[in-house]
This record gives C-alpha cells, structure tokens and sequence, in this order.
C-alpha cells in the first residue's frame, strides 16, 4: 500500500530539501515566493509552521520530525496543511533517504507535474530486479539513476547505494540483497521502496515482471530513450529552440564547407518547362513506389542535374534573428526544414553517369556542382555494396545519396530534440527525392539503414560534427516490361469511385 508523502513505513530517516538551484524569497507580508527553472511559485498566507518549514527547506535537508512550531513543540512536519503544500511543489522538493549510518544515500526528484513520489517497500520475498530501461549517467552533481519510463529521477549519493542499484541488476529480493551486501532487511526495504516508489525498480506478481509483457518487450531501450527524451510530457529537461550556445559559441554556417578536389559542374534545368511537362502532384503520390532495380541504361547527367537542383539546391541565403540579437545564416531549399536549420548534406556515389567518372562526391548545392572527395575504387565498391546489402538482392543503383547531418548547425539553437529534428528532415528529404524521381521516371528508393563508421571514414568526416543519418538509391528507370508492380496509372474519378478505389486498395478486396 502506497504511503503519504514525507513518511518511512520503516520510521527511517526521510528529509525533505529543495533542488538545486531554488531560490526562495520571503517578502513582508509573509507571501514565499519559490523559483525554480522548473517553474515560480506564489504562496500567500501561509501558516506559520509551513513557512518555518519551507525557509528550513531553502538552507538544507529538514526531517519530518524537526520542531517546527513557534513554540518549539515537537510535531510532525507534514501536517495536512504542510502535505497540500508540498504537494503543489512537489517539482521543486528533493527527497532525501538516509542509509542506517545517517547518511543521505538517494535523492529524489520529481520531473512533471501530475507526479507524485510514494515509497513503495517490497515484501520480504519479492523478487526484485531494476527496470530494463534504467540506466545510470553522470551529471554535474554526480551519479543520477533514471529511465525513460519514469518521471522521478534519483541521485545515487554514496558507494552502498551504488552498490545497492547493482545488486538489482538480477532478479532478487529484500533477504536476498540484505545477504549478498551486508545489510540489515528494513534498510534494503528502505532503500529499494524509493527505488521501487520512483518506477526504476520492478516487482513480481505471480511471477512475472511488468516488462515481460509483450507490449513492453518490443521496446528496445534506445528507442524508448529517444522517444522520451526528445519529446515534452514524461521529463522536466530543457526542449526546443532556447539557442544554448548562442552566447558562447558561433553557429555553424548555413552552408557547408566547400571541399577541395575535382568538380563537375550540374545542368540546370528550366523550370518553366519542368512545370509544364511535370504530371500532376496526385499522379506522382499515387505512382510513387520504390524501384530496386536499374535500368539498362545509366542515369544521364542531365537527369541527375535536373533531380538534384529540384530536390536539394539552394534557392536563398539570408540572415535570422537568434536570441540576444545574435544573427545567423539561413538558407531556402526545396524541402523545409525545422528552423531553415538545413544541416542535410549530400553525398553521391556515382557508378554509372556519362559525363561524371565513377567515384564518391559531394553535392555543393549553392553552386550545384558535384566534388570529387574519394576516388578509391574500392571504397565505392564498398558504399554500393551497402546499398544492395540494404535491399536485399540486385545490381548496385546508379547512384547511392548518403545523407550526413552537421549536427551543431541544429544543436546550437535546440535543446533536447536536435537529433529528433534530423532524422525528421531525413525523412522530408527523402519523400522529396522521390516524388521529384518519379515525376522524372527515375527509379528511386530509399533504403532503411548503414554503416556509418564505413561511410565517415570514407567522406573524411569528423563523426561529432557530421555523420551519416540516412541513404537514397537512384537510377535510370528500367524498362516497363521490367519494373515491377504499382499502382495503376492515374485516371480521374468521382469521390464515390474514389472512396471504393481507395477501400480496394486498403483491404486487398
């Protein structure tokens, strides 16, 4: 059974102290104001006891049975009136447990505000084990214990928790731990009740731990971390466009260095033409597919040109405000990006192309010329030898596009989601490329994975400034009778025979 805030089950020692970094300010009229990163609190007319407490809180760890009343009478701290107050600030106070020697041994935070930290001390026999997605990192205030399934955090103080949280790495219990460590029972039981109170660790029921259920088993653990962590909801760290690093470091450029080395200059296209001869956009949806194999005949460079100036060039460049009225460089391209970051750049293994000799370039998309960075046979054997690895089977495509990101060009204006942010762009750049491929009769396809180590040691490339983040397959389209099944050609119809084109479609009927 859960217990109240601010109680041990056991009768150990449990403080309570503010965060880090809370600052709370009395004013005349006893009105506390409490500020914090993590939000300000106004508290008027505060009982006396409370505000005693509180003001105690702000200089360090206050236990519930400090004397607190004006009169210095002994009286438990979280009376109800102190409970509802700590409750409202539950974001801001830091639980402390203490370990049988009276020393704090965990601290822990709540990180949103529907959450509510209860201790929840295992029975005996138990089993017991520490959450699958728990994991432990180093912070500035040292060891912090946390999962992306939680919404508590819990520093590790001292070496005996630490050996505590490693013990849990295996299913145990209470007695278990108690014998394996040393440790009296209601000491574990104290300690593993915060653990278990805050989600990280697990109990049993009937045997079986809650994540042994199917649903949580599909989860592996990077992908659950990414996608706590670089969304809002489940944690109080800092997420969106706060531009950290605008005061200390200059942003990147909005376009990439210009590599040395031989360079082919890319036809340019007309673009009144090109949206005379283009098919309709719903043509293009509805005939998009992906296309593995190559044509007879290569890619020309024309083609590539066209594709390339209508998928990735540069249309502009112009300044933006950041904040502190710093400026930085942006620029337009075909596809949007998340704040005209555009940190996408684009590296073309070319194996077949008249006019661009086989080889590994980069796409400069102001000038739209392709530089030539490696011309090693054998590591473009090995870049083209990836992408049929990553479609199963067939020829290599005429031409691989490589996608690296420069990370810091989103970094240093977002907190929390940079990363989410480039793989969403990978993923705009890519449906871009393919509805540019088909209105082209280019035979597109986007492939699911690479390697990445292979490819940066390849394109010369620094992996914490730029790394690869996803790859493109094109080639000259192969004859009708070759390609392979898709939808049928366009016709227009009414909504009726839409709805029942559309329903066939769905359910194979």
């Amino acid at each position: 059974m859960e217990s109240d805030p601010g109680t041990e089950p056991s009768g150990a020692p449990l403080c309570l102290t503010f965060r880090s970094g809370t600052v709370v300010t009395e004013e005349t009229d006893g009105t506390l104001r409490v500020e914090h990163l993590a939000g300000t609190f106004v508290l008027r007319r505060v009982p006396g006891d409370v505000r005693r407490f509180l003001l105690r809180m702000a200089t360090g760890s206050v236990p519930p049975d400090v004397p607190v009343s004006a009169d210095g009478a002994g009286r438990a701290a979280l009376s109800p009136s102190l409970a509802v107050v700590i409750g409202r600030l539950e974001r801001l106070v830091e639980y402390r447990v203490r370990d049988a020697s009276g020393e704090d041994a965990l601290a822990v935070e709540t990180m949103v505000r529907e959450s509510r930290h209860r201790p929840l001390p295992p029975s005996p026999d138990v089993p017991l084990r520490l959450s699958r997605f728990a994991y432990l990192r180093r912070d500035t205030d040292g060891l912090v214990l946390e999962s992306p399934l939680c919404t508590r955090r819990v520093r590790v103080l001292t070496p005996r928790a630490a050996g505590l949280v490693w013990a849990l790495g295996t299913a145990t219990t209470v007695t278990g731990l108690a014998g394996g460590l040393g440790l009296a029972e209601a000491e574990v039981s104290r300690l593993t009740g915060h653990l278990t109170g805050a989600g990280l660790v697990e109990q049993a029921a009937d045997g079986v731990f809650p994540e042994d259920t199917a649903a949580a088993r599909q989860w592996s653990f990077p992908d659950m971390l990414f996608h706590s962590r670089s969304r809002m909801g489940h944690h109080d760290y800092p997420i969106g466009a706060a531009f950290p690093f605008a005061e200390e470091i200059p942003p990147a450029p909005a376009v990439g260095p210009a590599r040395p080395g031989p360079s082919i200059a890319l036809p340019r296209p007309d673009l009144t033409s090109v949206l005379a001869a283009d098919p309709p956009l719903t043509t293009v949806l509805e005939g998009r597919r992906s296309i593995r194999a190559a044509g007879r005949e290569p890619i020309t460079l024309r083609q590539l040109g066209e594709f390339l100036y209508r998928s990735a060039r540069i249309r502009s460049l112009t300044d933006q405000d950041a904040r502190q009225g710093t400026r930085y460089a942006v620029t337009s391209r075909p596809y949007p990006s998340g704040g005209a970051g555009y940190e996408l750049e684009f590296y073309l293994t070319v194996r077949r192309c008249p006019g661009a000799e086989p080889g590994v370039y980069h796409y400069d998309p102001l000038s739209h010329r392709l530089v030539l960075v490696n011309d090693d046979p054998a590591d473009r054997a090995r870049l083209l030898q990836g992408a049929v690895r990553a479609v199963g089977a067939g020829p290599p495509p005429d031409v691989l596009i490589t996608l690296t990101s420069r990370f810091q060009r989103l970094s240093w204006k977002y907190l929390g989601m940079a990363y989410a942010t480039t793989l969403k762009h990978v993923g705009v750049v890519q449906q871009t490329m393919y509805v540019v491929a088909t209105a082209m009769n280019l035979a597109p396809c986007a492939l699911g994975n690479g390697d990445s180590a292979q490819a940066e040691r390849i394109l010369g490339l620094d992996r914490l400034q730029e790394s690869p983040v996803g790859e493109f397959a094109l080639s000259a389209a192969p004859p009708p009778s070759e390609a392979p099944a898709g939808p049928s050609a366009w016709r227009p119809v009414n909504d009726h025979e839409w709805h029942t084109l559309s329903v066939e479609r769905l359910t194979g009927r």
